[in-house]
């Protein structure tokens, strides 16, 4: 008897949690599937494709984004997880929001490519590509990016930031 009161004030006590959450998303706009409601950019951005020679002769792709000002400002590098890509899970998005608030972010495709041609690098079939994931290979990837960003763009040495989503996580740390 006990016993089934219990389970009975556990789902009571649940049914409860479950409302108050969904009142808390109506009540803080949390439903909204515009999730750019009243986000304004502090910065204009500007994003940049580039190629980077690996020392194995192979090519990094990557793209960075940029606030549009002449001051210093800090980088994030961001990785994606294992047999994903730089535009995938939300990442180019984020780099705008970064970028439109001060912050460049530089990201690059972990599979490696085998020419700087783009159109032969970037073909849809991935013939262009190593299909290779190592550890090696994505720290050496974000370190020429790091590098580059560094010696290309306003970038504030000083202050730089890792992000990694999934295996980009580890590649993080």
């Amino acid at each position: 008897m006990k016993k089934l009161r219990l389970k009975k004030r556990i789902w009571i006590a649940a049914l409860c949690l479950c409302i108050c959450l969904a009142g808390g998303f109506v009540l803080t706009g949390c439903e909204s599937d515009d999730l750019d409601a009243g986000y304004k950019a502090e910065y204009e951005t500007i994003t940049e494709d580039f190629f980077l020679l690996n020392g194995d002769g192979t090519y990094t792709y990557g793209k960075i984004t940029v606030p549009d000002t002449e001051e210093e400002y800090p980088l994030v590098t961001i990785s994606h997880g294992i047999y994903g890509s730089m535009n995938s899970g939300g990442i180019p998005e984020l780099c705008e929001r970064l970028a439109g608030n001060g912050i460049a972010a530089v990201r690059v495709d972990f599979n490696r490519c085998l020419t700087d041609d783009p159109d032969e690098a970037l073909a849809e079939d991935d013939s262009g590509r190593t299909n290779e994931y190592t550890i090696s290979n994505m720290l050496e990837s974000n370190t020429l990016a790091v590098n580059y960003a560094i010696a290309n763009y306003n970038v504030d040495k000083d202050r730089l930031g890792v992000y990694g989503k999934s295996f980009g996580g580890r590649i993080a740390m």
